[in-house]
């Protein structure tokens, strides 16, 4: 009997969210101080993510007062309260040890928008259509159908110029790279 795989099944917990390197995350400990006990939350960016089983760890770089204070987590820590996710960010690396010598402002980290991921996945053009009016039941009022025809004129107007805005974004935008 390996005695690692039965100590990981009672102790693995996996209701923390998804987190990665350069997410920026808010750790909640349990402290224990003689015979009292309360919960510290520690907030950083994660440098660095070791992930092997039960021994899964993760690395928490913050600055506070000037001093630059990382803290390493395992996963499966009984201490660990829970994970809470403040921002996600945008790196290429596994391993962040290089904000080690930058200063607050020069390791800034992008952050990963809802827009850009809304951006990058394939969203159908919406057109609306104008219902003739004799189509429109016979209960409506008749102010009620030039309304509705007219509302739907404009939100679809509306649509078209965004869309050809954003469309003319992005050729001005490839032309500056190119």
């Amino acid at each position: 009997m390996d005695f690692r795989k039965i100590i990981a099944g009672k102790q693995v917990k996996r209701d923390f969210p998804e987190f990665r390197q350069g997410d920026t995350i808010k750790v909640y400990l349990k402290i224990v101080e003689g015979d009292k006990e309360r919960v510290q939350a520690f907030e950083g960016l994660v440098i660095a993510r070791d992930n092997s089983g039960i021994q899964a760890a993760f690395t928490v770089r913050r600055v506070s007062y000037g001093v630059g204070v990382e803290r390493k987590f395992f996963i499966c820590s009984p201490s660990l309260e829970k994970i809470e996710l403040v921002k996600k960010g945008m790196v290429k690396r596994a391993k962040l040890y290089f904000l080690r010598g930058k200063s607050r402002k020069e390791g800034r980290i992008k952050e990963k928008l809802e827009e850009e991921l809304m951006a990058k996945a394939v969203i159908p053009e919406i057109k609306a259509e104008v219902i003739p009016s004799d189509k429109i039941s016979a209960d409506v009022p008749a102010e009620a159908k030039t309304e509705v025809n007219k509302k739907v004129k404009k939100d679809s107007k509306k649509e078209t110029k965004r869309i050809a805005k954003k469309e003319k974004a992005a050729t001005e935008k490839k032309a500056k790279k190119a």
